[in-house]
């Protein structure tokens, strides 16, 4: 057991065992941070997708049916622990011979941005042409195979 010496001057060690302290709380605390931090990205990267993917594969089921076919999926798009979505990009104008048109683009804070697209390649646009620019949330979207002169593609719309 050890013996603490009191005096007049109040404990002796304290403020070693205070200086200790402080010194491996400066190195444990950035140590843990970063790790949770990456945890954090992994789990969302992880969770978003598993989302994406069930749209992509709407976009497939729809293309594979005739024009006109349509299916609404719903999605839930947030962040977990200290990571937030930053953007969500599906598609983008309704132009076969721009890539933006096939993919779905994210981007998670602190990450770079990550790119998925439908096999067999296909083009998405929204109703007016453009990218359907989502956030953190909850959606219903309406996938439905359209066609524009020769180009088959999925348009992309928000329900409700």
């Amino acid at each position: 057991m050890r013996c603490v010496c009191v005096d007049r001057e109040g404990v002796s060690d304290i403020p070693v065992r205070l200086l200790i302290a402080a010194v491996l709380t400066s190195l444990v605390v950035p140590v843990f941070w970063s790790a949770y931090g990456d945890l954090s990205a992994t789990i969302t990267e992880g969770a978003l997708d598993s989302e994406l993917f069930e749209l992509v594969s709407s976009v497939q089921d729809v293309m594979s049916g005739g024009v006109g076919s349509r299916v609404e999926v719903s999605i839930e798009l947030k962040g977990w622990g200290s990571c937030d979505i930053e953007r969500i990009e599906v598609g983008g104008m309704a132009d076969p011979r721009s890539s933006e048109s096939y993919l779905i683009r994210y981007v998670i804070s602190g990450r770079a941005e990550r790119r998925m697209a439908p096999q067999p390649l296909t083009v998405m646009t929204t109703e007016g042409g453009s990218t359907l620019v989502l956030s953190e949330g909850s959606f219903v979207i309406s996938v439905t195979h359209m066609m524009m002169g020769t180009t088959h593609m999925a348009t992309l719309g928000l329900e409700g």
